[in-house]
């Protein structure tokens, strides 16, 4: 059960140039809790102020959520009721100016928004997971199922001069990032109780 789509309309009209488009991809994956599903949503336009000077802006959301995709050595090992999901928004703004034939200023400001959940769901694992006392002789194993949340807030900008002539070329800018995030983690232990190994008598 695998299902991917697009979907683009760009136009221009006199000074403004448009384009927005969608893209998804869903699937099933091999094996059980091996789905993922994948949408973006993009708006962008752009438009000449004057012959010299342009400006534009773009809108871009991304929604992916997913479960154990990875692939370990033993084909049954994975975790049934795990899933992640990533949601995140970018907005960015530019511009553009030429000050001569010669020489062009542009600058680029962006500003992202980013969610991630991850849940492993261990309540709705069955059988019923073993409690004290345990018998004696037995190995005790501790397993960690965590369980996160997060938020980051990222912003950018950047400027850039470009300066040609028959005997230089010039290439100088500057730029400013800064990325603050906050993540929650709740960790659940379980204690697990093997069974011993039977006795061989020769």
């Amino acid at each position: 059960s695998t299902f991917a789509g697009e979907g683009i309309i760009s136009g221009i009209h006199k000074n403004l140039s448009f384009s927005a488009g969608y893209t998804g991809f869903r699937t099933d994956g091999f094996r059980l809790n091996n789905g993922q599903e994948d949408n973006i949503s993009n708006i962008f336009a752009q438009v000449a102020i004057t012959p010299k000077t342009s400006i534009q802006g773009e809108l871009r959301k991304r929604e992916f959520k997913k479960g154990d995709l990875e692939l370990r050595f033993f084909p049954e090992s994975f975790y049934p009721y795990f899933w992640e999901k990533d949601d995140s928004e970018t907005a960015r703004f530019g511009f553009h100016h030429a000050f001569s034939p010669n020489s062009d200023l542009i600058g680029s400001f962006m500003y992202s928004n980013k969610k991630i959940w991850t849940n492993n769901f261990l309540e709705a694992q069955s059988p019923p997971l073993p409690t004290p006392p345990f018998p004696p002789g037995s190995t005790i194993l501790i397993e960690a199922f965590p369980d996160t949340d997060s938020e980051e807030d990222a912003v950018g900008s950047e400027f850039q001069q470009i300066f040609r002539s028959r005997y230089i070329n010039f290439v100088g800018g500057a730029g400013y990032f800064e990325v603050d995030g906050e993540q929650n983690i709740d960790i659940e232990t379980v204690t697990t109780v093997p069974q011993p190994f039977p006795s061989v008598t020769t």
